[in-house]
């Protein structure tokens, strides 16, 4: 039964298309015609026909196809457009079908199809050719066909360019170029002159919304020239104007070639034009920097060239590029010398250089043996100098007595508080008190609390911190005071002993040592800067003044020897000095010498402290017949500062000296000196206040010498307490007198009878 039934509906399936291929019925969309003849007239059309892009399994319907794609079309442009006519299998229709194509540019005619817009299908298919005229819209082309008594259609857009960037607007635009405000003249140095792209559409009107426009050129890319505001501008009604001002520029051949770009849909857009401009000569030149700012002494082994930096500037104080410059050092002593250099290779100049796009220009100096300041004069080829300010050669090694410590506060009050803070600097400088240079280390050690362990220096200096904690110095033996008086400049008022006999035993007193590698100090009694001759150089040892009579004697540890950073030759003298230095040591007990409780640099790394230097100079200055002779080294040895820090306490230590007295009527006044201090024997904190207090005291007055607060030290202080007593003779002076200490917020009262 089924293979009946489907039979029997092929049958009349094939009987209706046989019937319509011979004319029957009417509007059928089939011509029996010759293919391609668009006159030739439709019947019918069968409704099963549908009309788009491609065949079979890739039919898309409504979908036109354009050799164009997606790229942008430009006026006279062209672009074939094809559809199909399929039937409900994608199969293309072998007859003849009626293809129409318009769209608003055709109809305005402001683009065009080749030959008619209605064309017969062949072997399924109808194409035009699509040529673009003035349009400036996208335009959205359909193709239409009768489907019975209405119409089906497929359709597509395309992108049509609608911008033109040149110059000028209307009939007088010139696509792809610029105007140009001076038109064809010389632009001098220094001038400017306006530089206009002009958008238009495809019919030469401007373009009001806006579009960004980006200027170049060879001379704005080597900075010799500029566009007022930068380089991106956007345009106003269709106009991007740009003030173009020479810094000079040659050019190429006098010509500068400025560009102007955008971009619309995708396209960039480019129009050009070129500017005579005249170079610019040099006007001014000036000295820039030099780096590094310091360098060493030849053979010391520092950095031993430094390059100097001069720019020169043109008339319009603009950087000129190419200028030859010329150099010379204001001395050569001890073989300084510039590194030869030439404008150009074959330029007669010895000392000289060109100056880069940026107007500048540099030269090297070489360090020689001797220690100097320098100055390079540089000077143009149309007679402009300038002179650099003073180079440094030195050795930029820190030497021992240019070594400095200190603190920022040297009794934070911290023997009962953990975390107070103290800043410690060091400073250093070398044999000719010049800053060593940057990123000098140095190293810290502390006897008690804590310290940063290093830093590095940045103009000759670095800072670290010391904050209080355990440990906290606590020597056995015990303190004691006497003598007290009024003090003088000559003497502090008292007389403090240790119960051990050694020579400090306050407990809270910390040894700060900073170290650094550098040079043994001398004086320079040649005046060349190097130690060279020991008749004139003046190096003291334990023997005094190292000179061929004293040389080779037995080193001892003498008192002037024994500390840390002893008094050197050039600031004590010779007598009361001594440059030769041991090992660095922590002096915990403050004693001026080594004892074995106490740490110590091991610079020689031989594991034992060594208690005697060599007796000679040993640095970078080390030279001539005292090096050749054995009377010197090149060693290095460890510099060192060190400071006390006192953990100081705000509980005062009882006033020592403050006793009971008489006071007669009409008699005298009576001063006693009391010494204040902290509750270890220490300095009392800065800002402490100190007054007499005499409140029931009857027919006296009291006060204290003391006005103000205390100031920062380490030591304690003697203030003499004054009772006056009164007019009235008859009356006998009575009652209590006291001292009030105000330290750190606390307040301690001392009071004494007056008989």
């Amino acid at each position: 039964m089924q293979t009946k039934t489907t039979f029997k509906f092929l049958s009349a399936t094939l009987m209706s298309l046989v019937l319509t291929a011979c004319g029957g019925g009417s509007g059928s969309a089939l011509d029996n015609s010759k293919p391609g003849n668009a006159s030739s007239s439709n019947s019918s059309i069968s409704t099963s026909l549908r009309i788009g892009s491609g065949t079979g399994s890739n039919f898309v319907s409504g979908a036109i196809t354009s050799t164009a794609s997606s790229t942008t079309l430009f006026e006279g442009d062209q672009v074939q457009l094809s559809v199909n006519v399929v039937d409900d299998q994608g199969t293309p229709t072998t007859s003849i079908v009626k293809v129409k194509f318009d769209s608003p540019c055709l109809a305005a005619n402001l683009s065009t199809i080749a030959g008619d817009t209605t064309v017969n299908t062949i072997n399924g298919t109808a194409t035009v050719q699509y040529q673009v005229g003035k349009c400036d819209i996208d335009d959205k082309v359909t193709a239409t066909m009768a489907s019975g008594s209405s119409t089906i259609e497929a359709s597509v857009v395309l992108p049509i360019n609608t911008r033109r960037i040149g110059a000028g607007f209307g009939s007088d635009f010139v696509n792809g170029a610029l105007e140009v405000g001076i038109g064809d003249t010389v632009l001098s140095a220094g001038g400017n002159t306006s530089v206009t792209a002009y958008i238009v559409n495809s019919a030469g009107e401007l373009v009001t919304d806006a579009m960004n426009i980006t200027f170049t050129s060879p001379c704005l890319s080597a900075n010799n020239a500029s566009i007022t505001g930068g380089n991106v501008v956007a345009t106003v009604n269709g106009r991007a104007d740009a003030n173009y001002v020479s810094k000079g520029c040659a050019g190429i051949g006098g010509v500068d070639a400025i560009k102007a770009t955008t971009t619309f849909r995708g396209n960039v857009l480019t129009a050009t034009a070129n500017i005579s401009v005249k170079p610019d000569s040099a006007q001014t030149i000036s000295f820039i920097d030099a780096t590094p700012e310091l360098v060493s002494i030849k053979g010391t082994g520092g950095l031993e060239t430094s390059t100097l930096r001069f720019q020169v500037l043109g008339q319009a104080g603009s950087p000129v590029k190419g200028v030859c410059v010329n150099f010379a050092p204001s001395t050569t002593v001890g073989g300084l010398a510039l590194v030869p250099s030439k404008c150009n290779p074959s330029g007669p100049e010895t000392y000289g250089s060109s100056t880069d796009a940026n107007g500048y220009v540099t030269t090297i100096v070489q360090a020689g043996t001797v220690a100097t300041a320098v100055r390079v004069t540089a000077t143009t080829a149309n007679g402009i100098s300038t002179q650099s300010s003073a180079l440094a050669v030195t050795t930029g090694i820190p030497d021992q007595n240019s070594v400095s410590l200190s603190l920022s506060d040297i009794e934070p009050v911290s023997w009962k508080h953990d975390g107070v803070i103290s800043d410690a600097t060091i400073r250093l400088a070398d044999a000719f008190n010049n800053p060593v240079p940057n990123g000098t280390a140095v190293t810290f050690t502390a006897s008690g609390g804590s310290i940063d362990g290093s830093c590095t220096t940045t103009n000759g200096s670095c800072t670290v911190q010391w904050r209080s904690q355990n440990p906290r110095p606590n020597p056995a033996a015990t303190v004691s005071f006497s003598n007290i008086q009024a003090p003088t400049s000559e003497n502090p008022g008292y007389i403090m002993s240790c119960s051990d006999g050694s020579r400090e035993c306050r407990k809270g007193r910390v040894q700060i040592l900073a170290t650094a590698i550098g040079n043994e100090s001398f004086v320079d009694g040649n005046g060349n800067g190097l130690y060279d001759d020991i008749t004139k150089d003046i190096f003291t040892n334990s023997n005094g003044v190292y000179s061929p009579t004293t040389k080779g004697l037995p080193i001892s540890n003498t008192a002037l020897c024994s500390p840390n950073a002893p008094n050197s030759s050039g600031a004590y003298g010779a007598s009361n000095s001594c440059d030769d230095l041991r090992e660095a040591y922590v002096d915990k007990n403050f004693n001026l010498d080594r004892d074995l409780i106490e740490e110590f640099i091991d610079f020689n790394q031989n594991g034992i402290f060594d208690p005697l230097p060599n007796g000679k100079y040993d640095g970078a200055l080390c030279a001539g017949a005292a090096k050749a002779n054995g009377d010197c080294t090149t060693n290095k040895v460890t510099v060192r500062d060190e400071a006390t820090l006192v953990m100081s306490c705000e509980t005062p230590y009882q006033p020592i000296g403050l006793h009971s007295f008489s006071l007669t009527a009409g008699g005298d006044s009576v001063r006693i000196p009391v010494l204040l201090a902290d509750c270890n024997g220490n300095a009392l904190p800065a800002g402490t206040t100190v007054s007499a207090v005499n409140s029931d005291l009857e027919n006296a007055t009291a006060s204290v010498t003391l006005t103000g607060e205390l100031a920062m030290s380490t030591e304690p202080t003697v203030v003499v307490l004054i009772v006056k007593p009164g007019t009235d003779v008859t009356k006998q002076p009575k009652g209590t007198v006291g001292i009030q200490i105000n330290a750190s917020g606390l307040s301690t009262l001392y009071s004494v009878k007056v008989n």
